[in-house]
This record gives structure tokens, sequence and C-alpha cells, in this order.
């Protein structure tokens, strides 16, 4: 096998892996867990799902920002050690009826930490961070959207594979086996991708953290509801302003613009798609990823962003067609992709921390979840729009645009050269095709 012919395997395995991350993060609930457990086991699980993907947040920023001062092997081997724990942690909670909400833990926190090692496998390569980001991407999404009908037997064998058990074990024991072989690769790689660890990222990652936690307890309660749906809405757009800053360079425009997509995407075609739509996801992904890096146009992405919400607050509660359903989430996912292509950030780290912010649930989330009798469910358990959405719809419009308008106001604020740029990784250098 060539060099290029290794190179693009390994891109492939960073696909794999990062879809696999971003499946385990999003869906922290398994369906064969939720057939066994008890019912005040499976409301702890779905009550702690926002702690939990703060959590798994945290954790994915503090592995990405370690890894950047640790050797190439020491990089994968990390990765293969968290992709084993993800799959021993689904083969042990296949035989429990109890401790749930643990495993929840654990499933977030450990997709979040192989994330940020991931982050740090890709570097600044183009082709690897473009498979990193399409796995990703298209994992988080495709948890968030595409639900198997209840009638399992009618779906296609390869979707009930993929869906009925998100992520699969095959699918991990494959992600895993390619992250051996990166690490079988890489066994003698000794390179340093940087000279010292940036702590910025870390300083961000708390701040989006702790409003998150913050919000979603202010909106818990029922009383002075018009109040606290300003104060979470205030707090949303002001951690973002604050994460932004912290970030060199135009970093924080990445965090601001997915911070965007994040509440405006999340409330577009929120009615459960089929099986076949997981497909369709992933190639609208690539097409957003491959237009944003032909075409990085901020300005371009963020009206679009906000656009969604616009578009799904006019609508209200107009029922639609399951075609019209899917048909929504693909353009949410080529948006969402377009924005992610856009900006190249400095530090390795502000990607996990941008991508996280996309499973973490948002103000509308929160406001939808609370206000129409969905106690404790995050966003990707809140199928279909309440009987009276006009105010998360329009909360989502005004946090959209305050989100937005950080990201073309840091856009603005910092130049490209605004800041020296990091020695280039030595697993940067261009790969050879022949």
């Amino acid at each position: 096998m060539g060099s290029g012919a290794r190179y693009r395997l390994e891109v492939a395995t960073l696909c794999v892996a990062a879809a696999v991350a971003g499946l385990a993060v999003t869906v922290p609930i398994d369906f064969p867990w939720a057939a066994r457990g008890s019912v005040v086991e499976l409301q702890m699980l779905i009550f702690n799902v926002p702690r939990a993907t703060a959590t798994a947040a945290l954790a994915a920023v503090v592995v990405a920002v370690l890894c950047a001062a640790a050797t190439m092997r020491m990089v994968w081997l990390t990765a293969v050690g968290f992709g084993a724990l993800l799959s021993l942690s689904h083969v042990v909670a296949r035989g429990l009826t109890h401790e749930l909400a643990t495993f929840g833990y654990v499933d977030a926190i450990v997709g979040g930490a192989l994330l940020g090692a991931l982050t740090a496998l890709a570097g600044r390569r183009s082709l690897a961070r473009a498979g990193l980001l399409l796995g990703a991407l298209s994992g988080i999404i495709i948890g968030n959207r595409v639900t198997p009908s209840a009638d399992r037997e009618h779906l296609h064998p390869l979707v009930r594979w993929a869906l009925v058990d998100p992520p699969s074990l095959v699918l991990l024991v494959i992600a895993l086996g390619l992250l051996g072989w990166g690490l079988w690769r890489h066994r003698y790689d000794s390179a340093v991708p940087v000279e010292e660890i940036p702590l910025r990222p870390v300083a961000a990652v708390l701040v989006l953290v702790s409003a998150s936690l913050i919000r979603t307890e202010v909106l818990a309660e029922q009383d002075n509801w018009f109040f606290r749906v300003i104060a979470g809405s205030v707090l949303v757009v002001l951690a973002t302003l604050l994460a932004a800053l912290l970030l060199p360079a135009r970093d924080g425009v990445l965090v601001a613009m997915a911070v965007t997509f994040a509440v405006a995407g999340g409330v577009v075609g929120t009615g459960p798609s089929p099986g076949w739509a997981a497909p369709v996801l992933v190639v609208a992904v690539a097409v957003g990823l491959a237009a944003g890096a032909r075409y990085p146009r901020p300005v371009l992405a963020v009206p679009a962003t906000v656009s969604l919400a616009v578009f799904e607050a006019v609508l209200n509660n107009t029922v639609r067609a399951e075609s019209l359903t899917v048909a929504g989430a693909a353009v949410t996912a080529a948006i969402g992709g377009y924005c992610f292509g856009t900006i190249v950030p400095r530090e390795l780290s502000t990607s996990a921390l941008a991508l996280m912010t996309l499973v973490a649930p948002s103000v509308v989330a929160v406001i939808t979840s609370r206000r129409f009798g969905h106690v404790g469910e995050a966003k990707v358990w809140f199928h279909g729009p309440p009987a009276d959405p006009w105010v998360p719809g329009w909360t989502t419009v005004v946090v959209a645009i305050g989100c937005g308008a950080v990201a073309l106001a840091v856009w603005r604020l910092r130049s490209a050269t605004s800041e020296p740029e990091l020695p280039a990784r030595a697993d940067s250098r261009p790969i050879p095709t022949h």
C-alpha cells in the first residue's frame, strides 16, 4: 500500500471514528436500554442528558488540549483507549437493567474524549480535517434527526443495524480496528504537534458549559416565565461573546457560528426522519463542507443559519409531509457543513469545542421541553412541534440573530493575521500520492 493510499485510509479512519463519537454523545440512550430499564431509571437517564453532554464537551476540549503536547504515537494510543472503553461500555450495558444513568454519562464523556483525540490527530491537514468534520457532523445530525419507526421489521437491514442501537457494536468494532491500524502505522512517530498547551479553549468551554447548566436551571421553573426566557436568551449571547473573545485570532467566529447553528438548526424539521434519510444527510453535510472550503464567507453562513430559525418560526405548527421534513433536515445539514467549512481554527481544540456546542441542549430545547411537559428532555428526545410553538420559535430567531452578530463582529475585529501562526504539525507536510 502506497503512502497516498495509507493517508486516505487514515482519513477514512478519522471519519468513521468521529461518526461513532458523534453518535455516542448525541444518543446517550440506546433503544435496547430503554426496553429493559425501569421508569425511574429512564427518567433519571433522560433528566441527566444536559449534564452528560456538558461534561462531554469539557472532556472533548481538555483531551484535545492535552493531546496537543503529546507525541503522535501517544495521541493514537489515547484514541484507541477511548474507542476500546466505549466499546466495552456498550457490551456491559447490554446486560444491565439498572445504573443506566451512569452508562449514559460514560457514553457521552468517553465519546467526547474520543472526539477530542481525533481532533488532535486530524490537525491542520485539510483532507484529514474534512474527514473528521464529515464523520462528526454526520453522526451528530443523524443522531438528532433520524429515528427508526416503531415497526422495525419494515426497515432496511442496513438502516436497522445502524439506527436501532446507535452507535452499533459492529460499527464500534470497525472503528476500533481502524484506530488500531492507525496506532500501528504511527508506532514510531514521536512528533509533537505544538510546543505548549493552549489554555484559552479550556476557558472558553468552561464559559459555555457553565452558561448551559445555569440556563437550564433558570428555565426549569414555571414562575416569572417571560423574565426567565429573556434571561436565558441574554445569557446565551453573552456567553457566546465571551467565549469567542477568549479564543485566539478568528477561532471565536467558528464557535459563535456553531452556537448560532445549534440554536437555529435545532428547530427545523424536528419531526423524526425515516431511516432512508441518513445517507441524504451525509451527502448534504459533505456538500456544505466542500462549499465552505471553496467559498469561505461567514457573511453568508450567518444569514443562512438565521434564515432557518425565521423559516420555522413563520411556518409555526404547520403539518409537513415526510419528504418535506427530510428536505428541511438536509438543508439544515448542508448549512451546518458550510459553517464548519468556512473557518480553519488556529487552535486544534477549537474544532472539538465547536462540535460539542451542537450536542448541548439549546435554550430553545429547554423552553420547549419545560413549557410543554417534557421535563428534562434534550432536543434529541423532543420530536414534533408543541401545540403553541411561538415562544420557542421566535426565541430562536432572537438568539440566533444575537449569536450571529457576535460571529460577524469577531470576524470584522480580528483579521486572519492578527496573531502569529503556530508552528505547523510535523505530520502536516504533503503526502505523496504515488
